[in-house]
């Protein structure tokens, strides 16, 4: 009975292996560990009716079948305890354990395995290889049932202790899948952090190239008017700096940048541009700069020749989910590009956006009548 039972938890094993093998950078340890204990599964399903006493050679078949088993074991440790020149340890074990075991040492089998991984095991733990404690607890199994065994004193199945140490194994591997993808996604986390801190620092030169770009026409049409578009300059530039490196602003401050930007503008384009605001309190937080970016590339793509600009801001709240949406009147051309691009502007308000409310928000733009519009959606902790 203990055999049938044995079958089914190797061929699981088995296949759990194989899976993780598919499913985590198709380590070929998963895959050497998989046929071990596929091995093992073919000989309790051939001792089904019987018990599989240790040491005893009268099936040749089962020997050998166990002898491939325990081979493909040690290629399995080689390989997670990284242990260097592994393929030669391997062909060196094949060859001291099938070729001159017999002849020579005639030592027995499971005796031969469990010196070679206890040395990789120990290896690996002294090299702090991670997870490489529960390998070693297995081992430790074994050489137990090797202690009983010859002192008589045995009083559980081969297959027990070898189902200990699948266990053992598969902790180990588990707890290193687990350590492996939090790592990953540290990883993934620290990338998007410094994403978002390129894309801060980039912003700022790309707005003061924009700005000094626009005060250097003025300068050229307008000296008057050059003059207080230096002194907005400067307040936008202030203003700019101080918001810069905060997570989260009042949408006050932002609609204060908004402003100044649009008059700025308006010198440079000798235009009108106007902004109004509906549903906002003005203590709402929000990430700094996100309207002023998206209307700085409104006015840039969609006021080409247009002298009169109507920015409008919307702030709605459903189901636990907070709506902003950005209108504008800027012109729509046949075969238009959204003017909303994807450019530095864009990934930079996606930077901030993700930083302050992770994946828990939605940006889009669209053309509607009369002009292009940008919802942002926010959903809210229940």
């Amino acid at each position: 009975m203990i055999d049938i039972f044995s079958f089914a938890v190797f061929l699981t094993t088995a296949l759990f292996f194989i899976l993780f093998y598919f499913a985590f950078n198709r380590s070929i340890s998963y895959l050497f560990f998989s046929f071990f204990c596929m091995a093992y599964a073919v000989i309790s399903f051939i001792n089904s009716e019987q018990e599989y006493v240790l040491n005893i050679q009268s099936d040749a078949t089962i020997c050998l079948i166990a002898d491939i088993a325990n081979l493909f074991l040690i290629a399995f440790l080689l390989w997670e305890m990284l242990i260097p020149y592994r393929k030669w340890y391997l062909v060196l074990y094949f060859v001291i354990s099938f070729i001159l075991n017999p002849y020579l040492f005639q030592i027995a089998p499971i005796t031969f395995l469990i010196i070679a991984a206890t040395s990789i095991a120990i290896y690996g733990l002294y090299n702090k290889v991670k997870m490489a404690i529960w390998p070693v607890i297995g081992i430790l199994g074994l050489v137990v049932h090797i202690y009983l065994a010859s002192e008589n004193l045995q009083m559980t199945s081969y297959n027990l202790d070898i189902l200990l140490f699948i266990a053992c194994i598969v902790i180990s591997v588990s707890q290193k899948v687990k350590l492996q993808n939090e790592e990953k996604q540290k990883a993934l986390n620290r990338s998007a952090v410094l994403e978002n801190e390129l894309l801060k620092k980039n912003i700022k030169p790309h707005f003061i190239f924009n700005s000094l770009t626009s005060l250097q026409e003025l300068i050229e049409q307008s000296p008057k008017d050059a003059s207080d578009f230096v002194e907005q300059l400067a307040d936008e530039f202030r203003l700019v700096n101080k918001i810069s490196t905060q997570t989260l602003i009042s949408i006050e401050d932002e609609l204060n940048l908004c402003r100044i930007h649009l008059r700025i503008m308006e010198h440079r384009k000798g235009a009108h541009f106007s902004l109004h605001t509906e549903g906002i309190s003005g203590d709402e937080m929000i990430p700094p700069g996100i309207f002023h970016t998206l209307m700085e590339n409104g006015i840039t793509h969609g006021y080409g020749t247009k002298r009169e600009g109507y920015f409008e801001l919307k702030k709605t709240v459903s189901n636990n989910t907070i709506t902003y949406t950005l209108f504008n009147d800027g012109e729509i051309q046949e075969h238009q590009e959204n003017p909303v691009r994807k450019g530095t502007g864009l990934k930079y308000v996606e930077a901030r956006l993700q930083e302050s409310y992770t994946d828990n928000w939605t940006l889009s733009t669209q053309q509607v009548e009369g002009g292009w519009l940008v919802k942002i959606k926010i959903k809210t902790k229940q």
